[in-house]
């Protein structure tokens, strides 16, 4: 199989912001907690958190406002805030998701989530989204020592899925995903999300699309 110019055995996908569109969510949600809760958060700290875990996103906040910072009570607050947005108005699925994945599925390809959401969220999002057929492998945040980005998510998602990261295709929407992809030696594919990565980090993908819905054609199998 090759995708443009690129033999590949395996394909990666992150889940926040880049399967569904719950990046943008998080923010307004957190930036709401924080709001009813009465403690600072600004959208430089947030923005600067994608594609971090929880561990690596509360050590964040803390060196941003202090050791005493309460993340766990905002964390709390902002989940609740999200669960009752998902009972209402269901899981934003980004455009084009479902399309790939299907394609990947027809033609028998191996796919593997990593996200550095942790298990339970993450299984509760595919179980109500019926994305969890897809994916039998899934790599989270909890389940690694260092966070994106770092490369040792995908690292674990490859071996699991018995391919070389040489040969796999990351799909990333974060800067500290593809930071990640890169230094897995993995073939790093951008989409967009929220805002660009830095230049500097953009670069180190190998291409990039505005969507999901872009990147069909580009499979040969």
């Amino acid at each position: 199989m090759k995708f443009l110019d690129k033999s590949i055995d395996v394909v990666i996908f992150d889940m926040d912001g880049t399967i569904f569109d719950t990046e943008r969510l998080a923010i307004k949600l957190y930036t709401e907690a924080s709001q009813m809760l009465g403690i600072p958060l600004g959208l430089d700290i947030l923005e600067k958190s994608i594609g971090l875990n929880a561990v690596a996103t509360e050590k964040l906040m803390k060196e941003t406002y202090g050791e005493d910072y309460p993340y766990g009570k905002v964390k709390e607050k902002a989940l609740q805030l999200k669960f009752a947005y998902i009972n209402q108005f269901g899981l934003p699925i980004k455009e084009g998701v479902k399309e790939v994945l299907r394609k990947l599925r027809e033609n028998s390809v191996p796919m593997a989530l990593a996200t550095s959401t942790d298990r339970d969220l993450t299984e509760k999002y595919l179980g109500a989204s019926g994305l969890n057929k897809y994916f039998p492998v899934i790599v989270c945040g909890n389940e690694v020592a260092k966070s994106k980005p770092e490369p040792e998510i995908f690292l674990k998602a490859v071996d699991l899925l018995g391919g070389e990261a040489s040969r796999c295709i990351v799909l990333e929407d974060s800067e500290n995903g593809l930071l990640a992809a890169s230094r897995a030696g993995t073939i790093p594919v951008l989409v967009k999300d929220i805002k660009y990565p830095a230049d500097q980090v953009r670069k180190l993908a190998f291409c990039e699309y505005e969507s999901m819905i872009e990147i069909i054609s580009c499979f040969e199998f």
